[in-house]
């Protein structure tokens, strides 16, 4: 991220998202606009707490939007059409 002014960073990256994140941290004041699409895998850690707080601290605002469409989250614990995740999230994040 060695760009001045970056107008849209996507992060689509199955689960590495807050380790890239907390990693290139420093570099987000470049970024104007952010598309995060977050996972979360059964077994491990849940880390959207540490996405948000990256956010957050970059001086983000942000929307966040499930693409899974579940009706019963506390019956149905897997992501549908792939049986190891349990949390596939849309993070929208802007500067206002």
């Amino acid at each position: 991220l060695r760009e001045t002014r970056i107008d849209m960073l996507k992060i689509d990256i199955e689960g590495a998202e807050t380790a890239v994140l907390l990693d290139c941290r420093d570099a987000l004041t470049n970024v104007q606009n952010m598309f995060i699409e977050f996972h979360a895998y059964i077994g491990h850690p849940q880390t959207l707490a540490s996405v948000m707080q990256v956010l957050e601290e970059a001086g983000f605002r942000y929307y966040i939007d499930s693409s899974q469409g579940r009706t019963k989250p506390l019956v149905n614990h897997r992501y549908r059409g792939n049986e190891q995740m349990d949390v596939q999230l849309n993070i929208f994040a802007y500067r206002p």
